[in-house]
């Protein structure tokens, strides 16, 4: 689980195209930084939880009270992460990072004009915080050298101002540069279809078929890993560990979020800040069981369910549900805050399919065939596959958590002669589950698939 400090709230000094906070921003007018609350929450965090800086943009911030955040977050773990734009660093926030063993996560589309989705007034001034960000990434892998926690992991979103047909050679090109510069993981985002998204919209087709091109690009890559392409071919073997991947494939509850909380710039708790687009932050009612994790901030314990869960395996995909997907198991869905559109027209319906639904399917199909040709058995050719969907719905009804992990046994995969990678003598296709690290939460086991992207 992440916590995320947002310390600034949602406040920004770019104003993204496309970004889900907007409704909040709308609601939410006032987002001044309560000291004294939001440490006196941090204090009531279980001993060994780590906490890492969201935003908005939490840069924002005076560096005094960044420096003091990190350095409590080192005190309580021996680390600290930020994720950021990446417009406002500087030599002294980068001094900080190295003192607080910081890692940080940078959210940008491109170079030049592949990033003026991140808004900033103007064209010119927008070119100029991505150069700023540019500056700030180059500098911090030149740093990383002596210190390698430094080296920052990527959030892109792919949409049509970075890999529309014209644009996708140079989004490319870009990869490679980073490639050469030494960046070693990037996580890429679709994107979802909130505010002024529609400008931008990729379609389903255009997107799966640029990630499929990416992915067929990965070998040319020395050091970046792609966290979506690892963690299918993970989910789609059933490995051992497929629970160490984003919370997007995992079944979430919209209203009491398992893979994140928050402590707002008030010190008030909150959720997953996806479910919160209409710009309230909704708090769970009170339950028999304990989440474990938030009831000391609620003062009462409460309890996951999974309602869009059980409503999806039953309702026809027709309808916006799931019902025989092949790849459900390892699906689920997806998040419920980029959920199809409602019946009445509201955006990122949670209790339909993701709105992404055609080009997972597609990056799914695309996995199996890859392990297919190593003689890996991909799950959803497993013929206990139902049985264990079955079994999951029947953890569900009973207000249980099945995560893939706990319904498929390592013991039960099927693996037919394997054959060694050429490089690395391990089983083919085993090392791309490798360098987990997760690229928007800055700490590296943190499940939390977004932040302010």
């Amino acid at each position: 689980m992440s916590i995320e400090v947002r310390p600034v709230g949602v406040s920004c000094q770019l104003a993204c195209t496309y970004c889900y906070e907007e409704g909040m921003r709308q609601q939410q007018r006032s987002h001044r930084y309560d000291r004294a609350a939001v440490l006196a929450s941090i204090a009531k965090l279980k001993k060994g939880e780590q906490f890492t800086l969201f935003g908005g943009e939490c840069l924002i911030l005076p560096l005094k009270d960044i420096d003091e955040l990190l350095s409590i977050s080192y005190q309580r773990t021996q680390t600290s992460g930020l994720q950021t734009n990446g417009a406002l660093i500087t030599e002294k926030h980068i001094d900080a990072f190295i003192k607080y063993k910081t890692h940080v996560g940078i959210s940008l589309d491109g170079p030049d004009e592949l990033n003026d989705s991140r808004w900033a007034g103007t064209v010119a001034a927008t070119r100029k915080q991505t150069a700023k960000t540019h500056w700030a990434i180059r500098r911090l892998v030149e740093r990383a050298k002596e210190y390698p926690h430094l080296m920052p992991s990527l959030i892109i979103t792919m949409h049509a101002g970075n890999c529309s047909r014209e644009r996708f050679p140079r989004f490319l090109a870009w990869l490679h540069e980073l490639d050469n510069m030494g960046l070693t993981y990037i996580n890429l985002h679709t994107m979802e279809m909130d505010h002024k998204a529609d400008t931008l919209y990729l379609s389903q087709e255009d997107a799966s078929d640029r990630l499929i091109d990416i992915w067929n690009e990965m070998p040319k890559f020395k050091n970046i890993r792609i966290s979506k392409f690892d963690e299918i071919l993970k989910l789609l073997r059933g490995d051992k560990n497929s629970d160490s991947v984003v919370c997007h494939w995992k079944p979430c509850d919209p209203w009491n979020t398992s893979a994140v909380k928050g402590i707002e710039n008030d010190g008030t708790p909150s959720h997953c800040s996806r479910t919160n687009k209409d710009g309230k932050n909704w708090l769970p009612a009170e339950g028999d069981g304990d989440d474990g994790q938030h009831a000391q901030f609620i003062g009462h314990p409460s309890t996951q369910h999974f309602e869009r869960q059980l409503g999806l395996y039953v309702t026809p995909q027709e309808y916006g549900g799931c019902k025989g997907c092949e790849y459900w198991l390892m699906c689920y869905g997806q998040c419920p805050g980029e959920g199809e559109t409602s019946d009445d027209g509201h955006t990122g319906d949670w209790r339909k399919r993701s709105s992404h639904c055609s080009t997972y399917k597609k990056l799914f199909a695309e996995g199996a065939r890859r392990l297919r040709l190593t003689n890996v058995l991909p799950l959803c050719d497993w013929p206990n596959r139902l049985e264990i969907e079955k079994n999951a719905y029947a953890i569900w009804s009973n207000s249980g958590t099945s995560y893939l992990t706990n319904l498929v046994h390592p013991t039960t995969a099927v693996v037919l002669n394997s054959p060694p990678c050429g490089k690395c003598g391990k089983p083919k296709l085993e090392h791309e589950s490798e360098n987990q690290a997760h690229g928007d939460a800055p700490h590296g086991d943190a499940p939390h698939g977004d932040s302010h992207v």
